[in-house]
């Protein structure tokens, strides 16, 4: 069982990409976690061919919202079914989320995809500190 961040396109900012990297690392002590950019991320249907048994989440502002402390919660529910897990937040071009077993919101507010990776590869290190009764590090 893994964790894949499927980010439609490439983070532009350098800086971005190297935050999601770092949490992604951090997250690998707990379970094996990866990046994956796919460039034409259109909808969780396509990518069901490509994560075959996978549990897809989709981030979307109509999703349900939670935090963090319930984002644990959830995901440690998704880890119990034993398949990898994969959030996809789509790219600037626009992403369906019909198909995906779960969607989730970060928030009511709308961030851009930059922000929006940075603050999911967070909140998913955030969450495995919790599960696994780690500290967070300040």
């Amino acid at each position: 069982m893994k964790i894949i961040l499927v980010f439609g396109g490439r983070t532009k900012l350098a800086q971005g990409r190297e935050i999601c990297e770092r949490f992604c690392k951090m997250a690998g002590k707990f379970l094996p976690c990866r990046i994956d950019y796919i460039k034409d991320v259109t909808s969780c249907q396509q990518l069901q061919r490509r994560y075959p048994n996978s549990i897809l989440v989709g981030l979307s502002p109509e999703g349900e919202e939670m935090d963090s402390r319930g984002f644990a919660r959830f995901l440690k529910g998704l880890m119990g079914q034993g398949k990898n897990i994969v959030f996809v937040v789509g790219g600037a071009g626009g992403f369906s989320v019909d198909r995906c077993a779960k969607i989730i919101s970060l928030s009511k507010m709308t961030f851009s995809h930059e922000v929006a990776r940075i603050m999911l590869a967070e909140q998913i290190f955030r969450a495995l500190c919790i599960i696994f009764s780690h500290p967070y590090p300040k």
